[in-house]
């Protein structure tokens, strides 16, 4: 009856650990609200921006890597690939195997500041304007005068 009940037993501490690394019930239901699932795994480190990096190597292999995105992003539940320092995405996509807290990569004398596209989400996004004239003009209609 014991070898029965073991896998079970497992699961539930399992699933209780999950939990608590996610801050309880609480803060479950938080990272169920942002991320959609729930993930337990050691913090590999924090980018300028706040986001913390996790992996665990227990998970499948396009799995075991993720980010829980910061507060200083510009929004908290719309993810964006351009919220991640190129840095960090050469390590979450297996690129390189280290984080570049273990093997930082030099910089070389073109490379800017990383910053978050905000097209279409804010006051900050880039809005072209038009220095042609329109080729067709809009119709007015005629002005009756009372006679």
């Amino acid at each position: 009856m014991a070898g029965f009940i073991s896998p079970y037993l497992n699961l539930v501490r399992n699933a209780f650990s999950v939990v608590r690394h996610n801050g309880g019930v609480i803060g479950s239901v938080w990272t169920l609200l942002k991320a959609g699932d729930l993930r337990e795994g050691t913090l590999v480190g924090v980018d300028q921006f706040g986001n913390k990096y996790f992996e665990n190597k227990k998970y499948f292999y396009a799995r075991h890597r993720w980010v829980e995105l910061g507060d200083k992003q510009k929004s908290w539940w719309e993810p964006d690939a351009s919220q991640i320092p190129p840095e960090w995405h050469r390590w979450m996509h297996c690129i390189g195997e280290h984080p570049p807290t273990e093997v930082p990569l030099t910089n070389p004398k073109f490379k800017q500041e990383h910053r978050i596209n905000f097209s279409g989400n804010s006051r900050e996004n880039y809005v072209p304007y038009t220095t042609t004239p329109p080729k067709i003009e809009s119709w007015q209609p005629p002005k009756n005068t009372p006679s």
